[in-house]
Formats: C-alpha cells, sequence, structure tokens
C-alpha cells in the first residue's frame, strides 16, 4: 500500500485503509518510484479522474476494480485520483499500491490552508461541462465535474486544499421541491455517509476557511402541501436567524476559521 495525501470527508471501510466516501471531492494524491502503480476501487455509482505525471484517463462506475497503469519511465512519480461525479451512494476508495521492488515515497505536503465548501449544485458543479442545457440524468452524470467547480478551481488559485460538502438540490431549511424534509443540510451536514448515518466520520482537519452557498433551494420552488411555510416571506423570517445558527456552529467546529 502506498501512503496519500487525502481531502474529502470519509469513514473507515471494511479493510485497513480501505475508506468509504459519499460527499463529492474526494481526491488522493501518492509519490513512488517505480515502474507501476495500481488503484483499488469498489465504486459503482462515481466518475473518476486519474492523474499520473500530467497524463489522466477518466472511468467511470468502475465496481470492483484494480486500474493498473504500468510501463513507467525511471524517477519519481505523482499519481492523483479525484471522485469527479455527484453523489449516488455510498462507495470505497481501497488506494494506491505499487508491485515488489518499487519504493513509496512520502506524499505531498498537505497545503497550507483549507477551504470548506458547503452548498448544492452550484458547488457540486452540477451538469458544469455540458454544452447544452436539457440534459438527461446519464448526461447529467456524463457532464458533471466537481474537480473543475468553483471550489476546486478557487482553491487551486490560492494553493490551498478544499473539502465539498454539498449536494444538488439541498437547501438548508427545505429542498428543492419540499423534497425529503428530514434531509436538509442542517440534518446532512454532519454525517460521514448521508445514506448511512451511522457511519462514524474519520477526523478531518479544521478548515481555515468557511464558504457557505446555500438558500437556492429554500427559496427557489413552490411550496408542497403540508409545509410549515407557504410563502417566502414567512420563509425569510425562518431562514436568517437558521443560517446565523448554522455558520456560528461551523466557525465552533473550526477554531479560528473565517466565514
Amino acid at each position: 500500500a502506498l501512503p496519500a495525501q487525502i481531502g474529502g470527508r470519509v469513514a473507515a471501510g471494511a479493510t485497513p485503509g480501505a475508506l468509504l466516501h459519499e460527499w463529492p471531492g474526494l481526491h488522493a494524491e501518492a509519490r513512488f518510484q517505480g515502474h507501476a502503480v495500481t488503484l483499488r476501487l469498489n465504486d459503482k455509482v462515481d466518475r473518476w479522474r486519474i492523474t499520473l505525471d500530467g497524463g489522466a484517463v477518466e472511468i467511470a462506475r468502475p465496481g470492483q476494480m484494480d486500474l493498473r497503469i504500468e510501463n513507467l519511465p525511471p524517477g519519481p512519480h505523482l499519481v492523483r485520483a479525484e471522485r469527479i461525479s455527484e453523489w449516488h451512494g455510498p462507495a470505497e476508495f481501497d488506494g494506491f499500491f505499487l508491485d515488489p521492488g518499487a519504493t513509496a515515497l512520502p506524499p505531498p505536503e498537505p497545503q497550507a490552508r483549507l477551504i470548506e465548501f458547503i452548498g448544492d449544485s452550484d458547488t457540486v458543479g452540477l451538469g458544469n461541462t455540458s454544452p447544452r442545457r436539457e440534459c438527461d440524468a446519464e448526461q447529467v452524470f456524463a457532464a458533471t465535474d466537481t474537480s473543475r467547480a468553483f471550489p476546486a478551481r478557487l482553491a487551486q488559485d490560492f494553493r490551498a486544499d478544499y473539502r465539498v460538502i454539498a449536494r444538488s438540490g439541498v437547501g438548508l431549511l427545505r429542498n428543492f421541491g419540499g423534497a425529503k424534509p428530514q434531509h436538509t443540510m442542517r440534518q446532512l451536514y454532519p454525517l460521514a455517509l448521508p445514506s448511512e448515518p451511522a457511519a462514524a466520520r474519520l477526523p478531518e482537519r479544521p478548515a481555515d476557511l468557511l464558504v457557505i452557498g446555500l438558500g437556492s433551494n429554500d427559496f427557489g420552488s413552490d411550496f408542497a402541501k403540508g409545509e410549515p411555510w407557504q410563502n417566502n416571506a414567512d420563509l425569510s423570517r425562518a431562514f436568517g436567524p437558521a443560517l446565523e445558527e448554522f455558520a456560528r456552529a461551523r466557525l465552533a467546529e473550526n477554531a479560528g476559521a473565517k466565514l
């Protein structure tokens, strides 16, 4: 197994070193000397971009798979794996592996700063590489690339790492169309795996900067029957205090962070 620098929110998998993930934007980087490296995944739902020494390949819904890259030239190599798709359920990243005789090098040092982005489809980058607006679900899946959305690009410009806690359609008090009222960001944020609430979150590096982009889905759709608010004025009166409470809680968890 090759030590890696991991970015994103994860839970422990069933085997040593395996990571369960569901929030978007998971990324891992490692360094080595050798003629081959293997990436191990157990993932039926996501798209990945694997970059090695500047060359890249994308794979979709690989399932249980060992992706082997071989015939590499002598010298040090940098390999990066990025989950680029929206969440569709939990999956497992099992890490990088070397052949006998290869040399594991220390992983890249973490960036000096970490920015955490909390939001909805704008933060995820839903369909952000599509050349058109009218897409079916499969086309949206193929066109979504969190690594090209504004969180990753902003972090790169400021030489920072990033963590993305976001979901399309989610709001702070209500989701788009009033869907799943018990799964707003207030309920989902603490979870390692939103679809498996019992999964324990692995320790996270505190963020230096918090960026909250919520509200579009709270106010962007008609109210469903039975919701506690029936107009935007009522919702506005509840939204402001709820946003302040949510922001203060995040600041308390990330001592010294800016918002």
